[in-house]
């Protein structure tokens, strides 16, 4: 399978492509383990606090988000542990050649293209300047530090990107690859494209628009569009 749903009819609805980083975009941890960080933030909250937060996961997100409420400011710390990790971990990380290509060709078929995500605005701007995108992709939406409430599912960042660009819900289409996208853009009355990068992912994204296994696919879509 490539694709389920017909692409061409959701981005010939929209004006705009709202990519999600990780995934889509850029495999952000595969030079520095998403695990290693992990633990980093894990053994920071435990000097901070004395309490040990059960490593049951190996996403940095998750230590970030359990956090909360264990002491002042420590999430704001923790979030700046993860933000300066995130930094380095940029700088060695492996792009999605084909999700990239996705993104410029959404530039070329005459899309607005922004990037909304859980990672840190800071990190997917080194990104964006690394692939000499850094100019022509706005708006770029990170989490608010100190406040992982706010990621995604929240709908808070898709109403900024969408506010930045003085576009309604349906004129814009974010492209995800985690449900915590696909509930968002419910949440906002926005289409989603789900990248399904994983197998099993496809059958869980149910509730998207559209489908696809590779950015490929995307990008060919895009260019039809751009063709009209």
């Amino acid at each position: 399978m490539t694709a389920r749903g017909d692409l061409t009819a959701v981005l010939g609805r929209v004006s705009a492509v709202l990519f999600d980083f990780d995934g889509p975009l850029c495999d952000v941890f595969a030079g520095l383990p998403a695990g290693r960080i992990a633990v980093q933030l894990g053994d920071l909250v435990e000097a901070e606090t004395g309490e040990r937060i059960d490593l049951d996961t190996d996403d940095p997100m998750e230590v970030l988000r359990r956090s909360v409420g264990l002491r002042p400011n420590l999430t704001r710390e923790v979030d700046q542990a993860l933000l300066n990790a995130e930094l380095s971990a940029v700088q060695v990380s492996v792009p999605n050649l084909a999700g990239v290509a996705a993104l410029r060709t959404s530039l070329e078929s005459g899309m607005r293209v922004g990037i909304v995500s859980n990672n840190a605005k800071e990190a997917v701007d080194v990104f964006l300047r690394i692939q000499g995108l850094g100019e022509v992709v706005s708006p770029v939406i990170g989490r608010a530090l100190g406040h992982p409430d706010r990621m995604k599912p929240n709908p808070e960042p898709l109403v900024r990107a969408l506010d930045d660009l003085e576009l309604s819900p349906g004129e814009a289409v974010l492209v995800g690859d985690s449900l915590t996208d696909i509930e968002a853009c419910r949440a906002v009355g926005m289409p989603c494209i789900a990248y399904a990068n994983k197998p099993g992912k496809a059958e869980r994204f149910v509730r998207a628009d559209a489908v696809v296994d590779n950015m490929t696919s995307l990008a060919d879509a895009l260019a039809e569009v751009g063709k009209r």
